[in-house]
Formats: structure tokens, sequence, C-alpha cells
């Protein structure tokens, strides 16, 4: 009898890519992740890995896993398929590619004002992908609460983040190779400033003194400037309604002729541009109302006056 044996089935292999985390071209590789392709089914067949195709057509010198390249990047090994009963054995090519990190840029969002005193903001997130980004391609980015949430790739906290803890938070953002799938972290502090402190304000009251019974008085307004700023590094105006308080519009003249009403103050931080705003109640007390008076009249019992 003459028997041709077959020889084992080869494929084209896809890569074999592996992340550079030290960006020095080396790294290690798992060779037996690649098994299941190279044998593509078949079974009575080894694998083995090779430095040459002519150790692998040899059988010598097979690599152990994991293995570490030994040429920058990318190294061309090879895979020899023998079939356990007869021996027959077919080699084939596998490149094992080291990539590259994504380089993450550096990324900053301006401070939000404290809303309500918590210490807590929303923050919008879409501007930063692309500080992060820059001008590489094939990048997606992410964001998480946590260190190993940002590795593991798990609970994105997406492009509306409000924070949990007061005054900053640190944010851990993930970017990703979307062909590699090699990834980088860094972090972005999330800033919320505080708001300026306006005590309580006791009204400011005139009598109606000039002009006496229109119930108008000048109200110098500058006069409460020091108990208002109470030492911080902040500007004080004074406004009709409070929308113009909050969006610092239309002030009012310091010297301020009205009746009794309510206007509204605006304290802002020199530093952060951070507003606060209180009432301040405007009082014109009227004066008591006087008549002619009749004498009063005495006897002299004495007659000394």
């Amino acid at each position: 009898d003459l028997i041709v044996d077959p020889l084992p089935t080869t494929v084209v292999m896809s890569s074999l890519s592996e992340c550079d985390d030290d960006a020095d071209g080396f790294t290690e590789f798992i060779l037996t992740d690649k098994d299941a392709e190279a044998l593509a089914g078949q079974t009575g067949v080894e694998v083995s890995y090779h430095t040459t195709q002519a150790d692998a057509q040899s059988n010598i010198g097979a690599l152990s896993s994991p293995y570490t390249n030994t040429s920058a990047y990318v190294q061309t090994i090879y895979i020899r398929l023998t079939t356990t009963s007869t021996g027959c054995y077919s080699t084939m090519a596998l490149d094992l590619v080291v990539a590259s990190l994504p380089v993450a840029g550096f990324a900053d969002l301006p401070s939000r004002c404290d809303d309500d005193t918590d210490g807590l903001q929303t923050f919008d997130m879409s501007g930063v992908a692309s500080q992060v980004i820059g001008a590489q391609t094939d990048m997606i980015v992410s964001y998480h609460a946590t260190l190993a949430d940002a590795q593991s790739n798990t609970a994105a906290l997406g492009d509306s983040i409000t924070t949990t803890t007061p005054d900053v938070q640190t944010i851990y953002i993930r970017l990703e190779n979307t062909l590699t799938n090699c990834y980088v972290t860094s972090t972005i502090d999330l800033v919320v400033d505080p708001l300026p402190t306006i005590p309580s304000l006791a009204p400011y009251i005139l009598c109606d003194e000039v002009n006496a019974g229109d119930l108008q008085e000048e109200f110098d307004l500058s006069t409460r400037d020091l108990e208002i700023i109470n030492g911080q590094n902040a500007s004080v105006s004074y406004h009709a309604t409070v929308s113009d308080a909050q969006s610092n519009t239309a002030p009012l003249a310091t010297l301020y002729t009205s009746g009794s009403q309510t206007i509204y103050v605006g304290l802002e931080d020199n530093s952060t541009g951070c507003r606060s705003v209180a009432e301040l109640d405007l009082i014109v007390d009227p004066l008591p109302t006087t008549v002619v008076m009749s004498s009063l009249s005495e006897c002299d019992d004495d007659a000394d006056g």
C-alpha cells in the first residue's frame, strides 16, 4: 500500500496585537490565544510557535507562552501544525504587533458656581472629548467615577455629570483606540465655586423729612456696602428686580430716591464671578402729624410768675 497523508490545512492568520504599556515597542504575547484560529476546527493536530520558518519546519526552538517579542513593534513568527497520527506538518506566518497607546491630551472645564450652597453642580462634558483626543483618529472617550471603572470600561457616566462630592470631584477619563482596543486613563477635576455670603439685612429706614408727606426720600445705598461685603473679596450692586440682580444689569444709582419698596442686592465674588442675591427693604416712615396747640394755662398762686 502506498499512502499519501494530507498536510494540516493552513489559514491566513490575523495579527496578534497587544498594547505597548511603556512605549518601548516590546510587550508580552499570549501565543496560545491564536490556537483556535490556527486549527480552524481541525482535530488531532498540534500547534507550536517558532521564531523562524526553518525552526518551524525542523520543529525546534518552540516558543513558550507568554512570549516577549524581540523586534520592536512588529515581528513575524511561524506556526507549525503537526498531525499527531502521521507527523505531517504545515507552517504559516503570524505577525506580532505592538500597538501604541493613545496619548490623552490635557482637558479642562471652567468651574461652575454653586446654585444652592450644597457644593454640587451639573457639568456638560461634551467639549472634553475633543481636548483629550486632539488630532488622533479612531478614538473614543468615556467618563467614569473611579479609576477601576475606567480601566474596566464599566459604569460610563455620559456627557452630563452631576457631581456627588462637594466643591471638587475628580472624574476619570478613558481614551481608547477603537481599532486596537488599547487605552489610557487620565483625570479632570470638576470644580464648584462657593457663592459669596450676604448677611441677613435689616431694612433701610428713613423718615419722610424732605417734602414731608410725599413719602419719597433719597437713600444713600453705599452706606450698606461694608455691611454686605463683610470682608469678602466681592463687589456689591443694587437693582430694582431680582433678574437684574442675578444678571448684574441696570444697577441703581448710589443716591437712589424712592418710596417704600423692596430692592435687590447683588454680591459678586471678584475672583470667580459667582453672584448671590438678597432682598433689601427700603422704608420711608411718615412723620407724626402736628396740630396748632391751644395754650396750657395755670393760675399764679403767689404772684411770682
